[in-house]
């Protein structure tokens, strides 16, 4: 069995009866007096002052008529207080060690999104708020979505759960009612690509307002490395597609490509596609990634370009400006390509910086 564990003891909570018992002595009152005063059975005075009944609105009504200085106000907030602390107790002595265990998978996720935690208890209370639980433990038995490139064996149900919500979360302040049009996202490509040749400081916010029209939330967010992934779609409740990139590619040229493979699955609504073989997943990424080098680049043009093997500066720069890319992402696509070597040119690829 699990080992359950607490990070404070209710003895240091303190039911409101303990402080009425101090007024009591304060007035030299006793329960049979109080309870004639109040109307209320001397019962009901006793449990109060030994903790097994609360006070209610109703007795800190009385109490105030009682002691005329202090207000019903004082009784009820009291009461609010020690009830939200022993929820807070009960929660957390529901904290197993299996829990913890768990907890340490999400950590990443906190340290990311920089949220802080002070104790371990504290840190499993605040993963169960942001994984949107109420135990941790429960999460491998929900649903999570399809990612650019399959995990490693070693990756558990856990961080794949948590990378979802991460991706929810990253889109919450990007909601639109639009609902998912493939057929003008499809036709939206070449405004998107433009959208590359602009500045860097707008490339995220410019492509969140076009894929907006057609029903795409997009964002850009900070990679979790042991989830490797450069790419991820999926759906939200309204049908919509959500279409995230994170910096696990460091470069703008990775982060071009990587775009176009993900609106491939968008348009094909690959996301919703469910118990795919092996074989199937690696046909539609070998798809998505044609897809994505055949926007980028035309591939005809491409083939003639690369027939030449005129791979200076000059050659390069002026067959990037000819197909509207930036300089990185056709030197990228060479390097990829082993038309070039690895460290030809990378002076001229530009960081990624979240």
């Amino acid at each position: 069995m699990a080992e359950r564990t607490i990070g404070l003891s209710n003895e240091f909570i303190i039911h409101p009866g303990e402080t009425l018992k101090e007024v009591l002595e304060d007035r030299n009152y006793t329960q049979k007096e109080l309870a004639l005063r109040t109307g209320f059975s001397e019962k009901h005075i006793s449990k109060v002052l030994s903790g097994e009944s609360s006070i209610s609105p109703s007795f800190a009504k009385q109490l105030e008529f009682v002691f005329n200085n202090i207000p019903s106000s004082f009784w009820n907030n009291l009461q609010r207080i020690y009830d939200e602390e022993m929820t807070e107790f009960e929660i957390q002595a529901n904290i197993t060690s299996e829990e913890k265990k768990v907890a340490k998978s999400f950590e990443e996720y906190l340290k990311v999104e920089e949220i802080k935690w002070s104790t371990e208890i504290d840190k499993v209370i605040t993963l169960r708020r942001y994984m949107e639980v109420s135990n941790l433990i429960n999460v491998d038995k929900l649903v999570h979505g399809n990612y650019r490139t399959h995990f490693d064996a070693k990756v558990d149900d856990y961080t794949k759960y948590g990378f979802n919500m991460y991706v929810m979360r990253s889109v919450e302040p990007i909601q639109t009612d639009t609902p998912l049009d493939t057929k003008g996202l499809k036709e939206a490509i070449p405004t998107l690509k433009n959208i590359m040749l602009g500045s860097i400081d707008h490339y995220v916010p410019s492509l969140q307002y076009e894929l907006k029209k057609y029903g795409v939330l997009f964002n850009l967010v900070k990679k979790i490395p042991k989830t490797k992934i450069k790419g991820y779609t999926t759906s939200n409740r309204k049908g919509q597609a959500i279409l995230i990139i994170t910096d696990y590619g460091k470069y703008w040229h990775y982060f071009w490509f990587t775009l176009f493979h993900e609106i491939y699955h968008v348009i094909n609504k690959d996301f919703l596609k469910k118990n795919l073989t092996d074989d199937a997943l690696d046909e539609i990424e070998k798809k998505a990634n044609i897809f994505a080098e055949d926007i980028l680049i035309n591939p005809y043009a491409y083939e003639e370009f690369i027939s030449k093997r005129e791979f200076d500066f000059e050659s390069i720069h002026d067959f990037s400006t000819q197909q509207d890319i930036n300089l990185d992402t056709l030197i990228g696509r060479l390097q990829k390509d082993k038309l070039m070597g690895h460290s030809d040119f990378t002076a001229n690829f530009r960081k990624i910086l979240l």
